[in-house]
């Protein structure tokens, strides 16, 4: 009743132990436990992404606490970081020289990379906090001189209706006084 063709999936406890033997392989092979390490770094270095916290967490954005949430998640990386060496002393007991000779030289460059890149995103995460602090405070004064102009002009305005002699019955110095008191009271916010 089966087709010849048909590729019979493995059961996932065969597949999962193929994969820790692949793992266990590549952890033994000095090249295969680098890359096995660059990649978990990395991991956790994306999973400090701002928006990538915002979808974790579910809740409202918070652009200073999720940036400093990602700034003490990458402090931790860098950390690790300065140890990234040591998990590689294991190389040494291997026959093959010339690897060694290329591994180690290897292993530093990727070390420096990757606190370049913890670092530069701590930076981003302080422009990004920086940036919508900036906007927040511009909007709101925006908006609270917004207010303050429609409030005056409201207030201020004379109807079309108003007739023009009753308008002129107002003193000229009084007109320019309230003019200015309008005028200084947008600029002293």
């Amino acid at each position: 009743n089966t087709c010849p063709d048909m590729v019979v999936p493995q059961p996932i406890s065969n597949q999962a132990a193929m994969k820790r033997n692949h793992s266990d392989k590549q952890q033994d092979h000095p090249f295969g436990a680098l890359h096995l390490a660059t990649q978990q770094i990395m991991n956790k270095i994306n999973a400090t992404d701002t928006r990538v916290l915002n979808r974790r967490l579910k809740r409202a954005f918070d652009m200073s606490e999720l940036s400093d949430l990602s700034n003490s998640m990458l402090t931790k990386i860098l950390v690790d970081l300065s140890q990234f060496k040591t998990q590689f002393d294991w190389v040494h007991q291997t026959q093959d020289r010339e690897a060694i000779l290329y591994f180690f030289p290897l292993v530093l460059m990727i070390q420096t990379l990757l606190k370049e890149i913890s670092t530069m995103r701590m930076t981003l995460n302080d422009l990004q906090a920086d940036y919508v602090r900036r906007i927040e405070r511009l909007t709101t004064s925006h908006t609270h001189y917004t207010s303050m102009v429609a409030n005056y002009n409201i207030r201020n305005r004379v109807p079309k209706s108003y007739p023009k002699r009753i308008a002129k019955r107002r003193h000229p110095i009084e007109r320019k006084m309230t003019f200015m008191q309008g005028l200084i009271s947008f600029f002293s916010i």
